[in-house]
């Protein structure tokens, strides 16, 4: 009996049915009982203005410091705006209008006067001329600025213009000394950019391809400074050139693998091809065949394609050695 009296009850589905009908049945009568102005309130005429109106735009020019000076001074006319603004009444704050573009600035000088025509063959960049009395320096001082190119074209037409000069010009032999300074720094940026580490070796393919630019600049200077020389006939410089880069070309680095060794017997081809080229075609005596022959007799180690070279002036010097034999016994 007990256990029964302790245990609740559980409430049957109709009875929550009519619990829920019951309070739905009250809330509409609640809510009919409540005007609808208070759920739902109509907006005042004014707040509808204020609606219809939008968000208020500020104009570029407005300042709040013009409405407070029209304000004070109520009696002072208000001139209208250019784009036909009603001049605001004595009673009615002014209002103020945005700006469509914005204001140019008026030119104070003659723009006509200054860009030419699209029309007119003087409308692109005008060129500054130099005047000759403008430049009144020496013309061996304007000549240092001209290329090797210009100089020639400039002697070329002096000399068509008056061909006695051939006479009287002395050309000097080539000076060889810019050239020797030249290699000599290549060569000093050749073992600059091989590792300094002793514990690197200088002569593998690693050290070999750092310096392989610097020997393919090494190799290009050589090779114009010859053409520069053949080209222009300077066959005495040619040799004593050629004489001067063997020393050069002796002191690149030898490399470990003998196929990176192909730049410096290139060098010495090209050197053996331009001294042989000045042997056949220039002019020689005795004495400088001699010193040719003795200085040609230190290379003939390091490169075995010398040899022509030095057959050549041996023949050479055995021929000027008949022909003294021969113009002795002629002697009476």
């Amino acid at each position: 009996m007990e256990d029964f009296m302790l245990t609740p009850r559980r409430p049957t589905r109709a009875l929550g049915e009519l619990q829920r009908q019951t309070f739905q049945s009250g809330f509409e009568r609640d809510q009919r009982l409540v005007p609808s102005s208070v759920l739902s309130p109509a907006p005042s005429p004014d707040e509808l203005v204020i609606r219809f109106r939008g968000r208020r735009k500020v104009p570029l020019t407005y300042s709040p410091e013009n409405e407070t000076k029209l304000q004070r001074t109520p009696n002072k006319q208000v001139t209208p705006s250019k784009r036909g603004e009603v001049t605001p009444s004595k009673g009615t704050p002014p209002r103020y209008s945005t700006r469509q573009s914005p204001r140019k600035r008026l030119p104070l000088y003659d723009l006509s006067a200054m860009s030419p025509k699209k029309g007119s063959p003087n409308a692109k960049r005008p060129k500054f001329e130099i005047r000759p009395e403008c430049n009144n320096a020496p013309v061996e001082v304007l000549m240092r600025g001209l290329s090797q190119p210009q100089l020639v074209n400039v002697l070329n037409k002096l000399l068509v213009a008056h061909p006695e000069l051939k006479q009287e010009i002395d050309l000097p032999d080539p000076d060889i000394g810019a050239f020797e300074e030249q290699l000599n720094r290549l060569k000093k940026n050749i073992y600059r950019s091989l590792p300094s580490s002793r514990l690197a070796s200088k002569n593998d393919s690693p050290a070999y391809n750092r310096a392989s630019v610097h020997l393919l600049e090494f190799k290009k200077a050589i090779h114009d400074h010859g053409r520069t020389l053949t080209d222009s006939q300077q066959w005495q410089a040619a040799v004593r050139y050629s004489l001067i880069a063997f020393n050069y070309v002796r002191a690149t680095p030898i490399w470990e693998n003998a196929t990176h060794n192909y730049i410096r017997r290139h060098c010495f081809r090209m050197l053996v091809n331009c001294c042989t080229m000045a042997l056949k075609r220039g002019i020689w005596e005795r004495s400088q065949l001699l010193n040719i022959k003795e200085r040609l007799d230190d290379f003939v180690s390091e490169f075995e394609e010398i040899k022509t070279c030095l057959d050549l002036v041996t023949s050479y010097l055995d021929t000027a050695t008949k022909d003294d034999a021969d113009s002795a016994s002629q002697k009476p």
